[in-house]
């Protein structure tokens, strides 16, 4: 993560905390739990920010290429990337698959291999006029090379789990804190409970977004059918064969079983 190292190049009054992540992933909450309790000591803007100035879904090629946010110099910013059991992960893509598009969105969704068990492309567009383009060989591409790449980066990134964040949100926080040398806002920590997306035109036809205490419910339960949900067996090798399993070891994230 080479936090101190960060630290130590980027002066206080130009460093920032800026989140990265797929979709369904908790980086709006995330955005409001840094509202809300982090600030960067010697920043006019806080040092907290909603988005990588490439992106916070975009892939890692697009740093320096594409300003989506400031700041102008992309050293200047700590990724703090938000990384989610892939199982679980392609479920809440069936739900909401936002700008993420390809026939394997619909019927028996995941839809990782089609008839032939040839893999269902995923694409991906970004930018005002879209202009920023990538397609993957299937869902299972998508988060083992998006994440792949952050975690091979030359650059200094922070990788987080979703399932952390959920389970133990103030000690997570506190890791960030510490790593970009920042300070709490408040003497008390203020939890996000409510939905982290309402109200916002562009959700508008997207099914109604979970606040930290019904996503504790929903992913504090036994889930190992929620996470094959759909899936063929052929799927799953497919799966375990293409999820890049140096990702699965470092963040504990297991393989289902067969059917």
């Amino acid at each position: 993560e080479r936090c101190e190292e960060f630290r130590q190049k980027v002066p206080e009054a130009t460093r920032a905390a800026s989140i990265a992540g797929q979709f369904n992933t908790g980086t709006n909450a995330m955005a409001m739990y840094f509202g809300q309790n982090l600030k960067m000591p010697g920043t006019k803007r806080g040092g907290f920010m909603a988005n990588v100035p490439w992106h916070k879904h975009g892939w890692v090629d697009l740093r320096g290429q594409y300003k989506f946010k400031p700041p102008e110099d992309v050293t200047q910013v700590m990724p703090i990337v938000i990384v989610r059991d892939p199982y679980g992960w392609f479920q809440s893509m069936c739900e909401s698959p936002y700008l993420l598009n390809g026939e394997w969105v619909g019927e028996n969704c995941p839809n990782l291999l089609d008839s032939k068990r040839a893999s269902v492309p995923a694409k991906l567009m970004l930018g005002k006029g879209l202009q920023h383009k990538r397609t993957w060989d299937s869902l299972v591409h998508v988060w083992a090379e998006w994440y792949g790449e952050y975690y091979d980066a030359s650059f200094p990134r922070l990788m987080i789990r979703f399932e952390d964040i959920l389970f133990h949100t103030p000690a997570v926080l506190d890791e960030i804190r510490e790593c970009v040398g920042g300070v709490w806002k408040n003497d008390e920590f203020i939890y996000q409970t409510a939905s982290s997306k309402g109200g916002k035109k562009y959700f508008e036809d997207i099914k109604p977004q979970s606040s930290m205490i019904s996503a504790i419910i929903k992913y504090g339960q036994d889930l190992r059918g929620r996470r094959t949900h759909n899936m063929t067996n052929s799927d799953l090798k497919f799966a375990r064969k293409y999820l890049d399993e140096r990702l699965m070891k470092t963040f504990q994230y297991k393989h289902p079983d067969e059917l």
